[in-house]
C-alpha cells in the first residue's frame, strides 16, 4: 500500500511508536493520494500524535490528491476539536515567520 511505518503509527494512533520512528528521522513523505502522517493522525483524531508530528514542524499546509488539508479532513471526520488545533498550530506559526511590515521571512535554503 505504499505506507510507511511512521504513517501507520500516526494512523492507528500509536504514539510511542511514533516517538521512535521519529527519533531516526524516517522519511516523512507522501503517499500515493499526497497524505502525510499528519492528514492520517487528523482524519482519525489522534490529537497526542499531532502535537508530536508538529514538534517536529511538520507542514500542516500540505494538501492531498484531493486538495485537501489535514485540519480538512478531521473536519471532514467529526473532529472539530482537531481542526481547531491545527489551525491554531498555523497562526502560530504564520505570526512567527512574519515581521513587522507584514512580509514572510525568507525560507532558508
Amino acid at each position: 500500500d505504499g505506507a510507511t511505518p511512521l504513517f501507520k503509527a500516526c494512523h492507528k494512533g500509536h504514539l510511542e511508536v511514533a516517538e521512535q520512528l521519529l527519533k531516526y528521522k524516517p522519511e516523512l513523505g507522501l503517499l500515493k493520494n499526497g497524505e502525510t502522517p499528519l492528514h492520517a493522525a487528523a482524519l482519525f483524531g489522534h490529537l497526542k500524535v499531532i502535537k508530536l508530528l508538529m514538534s517536529y514542524n511538520v507542514d500542516t499546509k500540505i494538501k492531498n490528491k484531493e486538495g485537501r488539508t489535514a485540519a480538512e479532513l478531521a473536519r471532514e471526520a467529526g473532529n472539530e476539536h482537531i481542526t481547531k488545533f491545527i489551525e491554531s498550530y498555523q497562526t502560530s506559526t504564520d505570526r512567527r515567520n512574519s515581521i513587522p511590515n507584514g512580509t514572510s521571512t525568507p525560507s532558508p535554503t
